[in-house]
């Protein structure tokens, strides 16, 4: 190699050492697929890696016909107030319905960073049990009477309604 090119190569690596190496922040989930039974807790989880902030933003969104906030200004929004907890940037939802279920957008803004916003999308799917399931299924019941009517008399059950008494205990 002629003398030129070895400094010029010289000259590129001392350039490429001295030039700062620019991090963003990085947003990632462990488990970006959340599938529970309903009324159990359901955990969204959400990891970030910061360059420098070490106070980042926290948010999390559930995507729809359009955007809920879940979690902003480091408080829990409507219906998810007093059912929720976050640890770091995880998200545990309490006693979960199919009303849940759907995508969740953790957003983390590292406003010290080059690169300062990451997000990450979770999955809910919130799974009926067996027996819940058979609540909107009508049960016919055919008691015939005791006296002379020809008649058989019949009673209908609403389990919806049966299981928000047994639930309620009312």
């Amino acid at each position: 190699m002629s003398r030129m090119k070895i400094w010029a190569l010289h000259l590129l690596i001392i350039a490429f050492l001295q030039t700062p190496v620019c991090w963003s922040v990085t947003v990632s989930s462990s488990r970006p697929k959340v599938e529970v039974h309903e009324h159990t807790d359901a955990v969204l989880s959400c990891e970030f890696r910061t360059e420098k902030d070490q106070n980042p933003r926290i948010e999390w969104k559930k995507k729809g016909k359009g955007v809920t906030f879940v979690y902003f200004d480091d408080k829990f929004s409507g219906s998810y107030a007093g059912r929720a907890k976050i640890d770091g940037a995880t998200l545990t939802l309490h006693s979960v319905t199919q009303k849940d279920s759907g995508e969740y957008r953790c957003e983390v803004t590292a406003s010290q960073d080059h690169i300062n916003l990451g997000e990450t999308t979770v999955s809910l799917n919130v799974l009926v049990s067996s027996c819940l399931a058979l609540s909107t299924i009508f049960l016919n019941l055919e008691i015939p009477l005791l006296s002379k009517t020809p008649s058989p008399l019949v009673f209908i059950f609403d389990l919806t309604k049966l299981r928000k008494v047994a639930l309620s205990g009312k």
